[in-house]
């Protein structure tokens, strides 16, 4: 009955329907008030009930009912009269079962502008195996909303909300819980999760800052931080991610420096790492170790002029006989013979995909350069060479302040 504006649904309809087994009235105009008894069902095989976007503010006592025990039998909602005390009665105009029975348990809550906090009563006596929370006016979730359900549930999802609050600090005690995502609402801190059961965690498109210190996920798989104003990273949440595939944080305001030691993958298994849009212009040496044979290391869209041979290669030599690529597609390079280490080595030239500020791909650029045959040191350090062993003339693979 889906888009019928109801001026009135006869109680006795829902009882006659003996064996009803999805009950869908989607913007029916049923609200404010659902009355006591309106919805009265009698059928043993009673799976959904879809009442989204009727504007009900008000549900009276009794007015969703139907024989428990016969639900029970059927594996699937433990009380009709518990959903409407403990679930409905806060959750206003969205109730959306799926099909559910001891192996799939889901809540759905959408398109709701009245709740603004999920609490310790929300969910009341019943469990669910996922969670989905999408363009509502949830602000924080109270850890006595969720923590009864530590047990159970396996994915957990607000999305497009207001989310300000959420109790990560709580997450150890979810024993089966892999999969969190709390994207686009308004986080601002992350406490430090603690989850071995934790697997994909997507917090993009929040505001977060800060990241604190002393994570313990060792089974996470993929990251996502995506579009969040980070000041920093901590290095210990990367390095204690032993089982990471996949590390998103686009857009993250990283730069413009990425320091020494502050990205060390220790996965054996790291597929992605992807730094794309952060205002990166220089990258110190070893800030990125742990890269692996098959990992993509993406850096397109940053302020990236040089590539330094000893920032550069130690990541390339990782590249280069595998399908692992360096990508430096988007950032003002400059091509000149500071990138003939790499231009004239086909091994290496083949896992750098990147154009020249001009334009011009890798792969396409000729370099006739004079080169050093040694090292190149700087000029006040070049007493310590061997007498003899340096030479004052000027290379173009060395920087102006360097001698070979």
């Amino acid at each position: 009955m889906d888009g019928n504006r109801l001026s009135k649904l006869p109680s006795v309809i829902i009882k006659n329907l003996k064996k009803l087994k999805e009950f869908e009235c989607e913007d029916c105009g049923l609200g404010p008030t659902l009355s006591t008894g309106q919805l009265g069902f009698a059928s043993p095989a009673l799976m959904k009930v879809d009442l989204q976007n009727n504007e009900i503010s008000k549900v009276e006592p009794g007015a969703i009912t139907g024989d428990s025990g016969l639900l029970k039998s059927r594996e699937c909602f433990r009380d009709l009269i518990g959903i409407v005390q403990d679930i409905m009665a806060l959750a206003s105009n969205v109730v959306n079962w799926s099909t559910c029975n001891l192996n799939a348990k889901q809540f759905r809550m959408m398109n709701n502008e009245n709740v603004t906090e999920l609490n310790g009563s929300f969910f009341g006596a019943l469990s669910f195996e996922s969670i989905f929370v999408n363009h509502t006016a949830v602000k924080t979730v109270s850890p006595s909303a969720i923590l009864p359900l530590r047990d159970q549930i396996e994915k957990l999802e607000i999305s497009f909300s207001q989310l300000e609050e959420f109790p990560f600090h709580s997450l150890l005690n979810f024993s089966r819980l892999s999969d969190l995502r709390l994207e686009r609402n308004s986080l601002t801190l992350v406490s430090a999760i603690q989850s071995k059961s934790l697997e994909i965690l997507s917090l993009g498109f929040n505001k977060i800052r800060n990241l604190e210190e002393g994570w313990a996920t060792p089974n996470l798989r993929k990251i996502n931080l995506t579009e969040n104003p980070l000041e920093k990273i901590p290095a210990a949440l990367v390095k204690s991610m032993t089982n990471l595939k996949e590390f998103h944080c686009v857009a993250c305001k990283l730069g413009p420096t990425l320091r020494s030691g502050m990205w060390a993958f220790d996965s054996k298994g790291l597929l992605t790492v992807d730094l794309q849009g952060n205002e990166i212009s220089k990258i110190e040496r070893l800030a990125i170790t742990g890269l692996m044979p098959e990992t993509e290391l993406i850096l397109d869209g940053n302020q990236i002029t040089e590539l330094p041979k000893e920032v550069f290669r130690p990541l390339l030599m990782n590249e280069s006989h595998a399908k692992g690529f360096i990508s430096l597609q988007g950032n003002p390079i400059e091509c000149n013979c500071r990138l003939v280490w790499f231009i004239n080595d086909p091994h290496l030239l083949g896992s750098v995909r990147g154009t020249c500020e001009d334009g011009t791909e890798f792969a396409n650029l000729t370099l006739q350069c004079r080169l050093c045959d040694h090292q190149c040191v700087k000029r006040e350090e070049a007493g310590q060479c061997i007498p003899g062993s340096n030479s004052s003339s000027n290379v173009d693979d060395c920087q102006p302040e360097e001698i070979c």
